[in-house]
């Protein structure tokens, strides 16, 4: 349920069943359709970990089987999460993934555990790039570095999210920024 805020002034309720178009438009809307005052959600409880499932592919017509093989899965065996990355017009790996409980410890599980969104590990797209030309893979990331895969810093001297020591890393490095021209 959406609570918005027209450009008219009117406060409008919207559920699937008063307005469907609107209803379903709202999300990719971007504030285009009005000021978003409040909404209702469900959560759902997730689980600590993804187990992620890496599968290198080789050309257009091996990518598109694959994907709707994992996309028409049912039940258990349908991911939660379902992607591809390109690195050429026929190298792709697609990356299916469903949430997972924590492993045991000492558990075959446990050795899989690959927190990939750490300062030093390299970017996500990176990783999966290892794949390429594999058999494949499957880990088990921490939800959320799975979830902020693609959110990392790109720059060196943007804030980043684990603290940066001098002793370890050096100075931050000094960025030239122009000046801002006065304001009028």
């Amino acid at each position: 349920r959406y609570e918005l805020l027209d450009s008219r002034c009117n406060l409008l309720h919207v559920t699937a069943e008063s307005d469907p178009d609107l209803f379903r438009a709202l999300p990719w809307s971007h504030g285009t359709l009005g000021f978003l005052t409040a909404v209702t959600v469900k959560l759902q409880k997730t689980k600590p970990y993804v187990r992620v499932k890496y599968v290198p592919t080789s050309s257009p017509a091996e990518l598109t089987a694959t994907l709707q093989k994992f996309a028409r899965a049912r039940g258990t065996d349908a991911p939660e999460f379902l992607e591809a990355t390109m690195y050429t017009k026929d190298d792709a790996v697609v990356q299916a993934a469903w949430y997972a409980d924590a492993p045991s410890a000492g558990s075959e599980d446990a050795g899989k555990v690959n927190g990939i969104n750490y300062f030093w590990k390299p970017f996500y797209y990176k990783h999966v790039e290892t794949f390429v030309g594999t058999d494949g893979a499957e880990e088990l990331v921490p939800l959320k570095h799975f979830l902020h895969r693609f959110t990392r810093c790109a720059t060196p001297d943007a804030p980043r999210t684990t603290t940066r020591t001098p002793a370890l890393h050096g100075p931050p490095p000094s960025v030239a920024h122009p000046a801002a021209p006065p304001l009028p």
